[in-house]
């Protein structure tokens, strides 16, 4: 499988559905206390008490393991 910049993205997008369609509210890019990071969601029951916060994260081959794949499998 072949991934592309737009991965994370996608997986974001999902998971904001599912974190709604679960019940919770999901707060994009909340300010975290201490820090000036901020995660990708701040996830909140429905009378708004945190209850997690979350971050995607998703794993992708290195571009030099890419491109020796394609290198080695090309395409005709």
């Amino acid at each position: 499988m072949e991934f592309s910049g737009t991965t994370t993205s996608l997986v974001e997008l999902w998971l904001h559905a599912f974190i709604v369609g679960s019940g919770c509210k999901a707060i994009p890019h909340p300010e975290v206390p201490g820090t000036t990071q901020r995660p990708d969601f701040l996830v909140t029951d429905q009378a708004g008490t945190p209850v997690a916060y979350v971050e995607v994260t998703t794993v992708n081959p290195s571009l030099t393991e890419d491109a020796e794949k394609k290198r080695e499998n090309p395409r005709l």
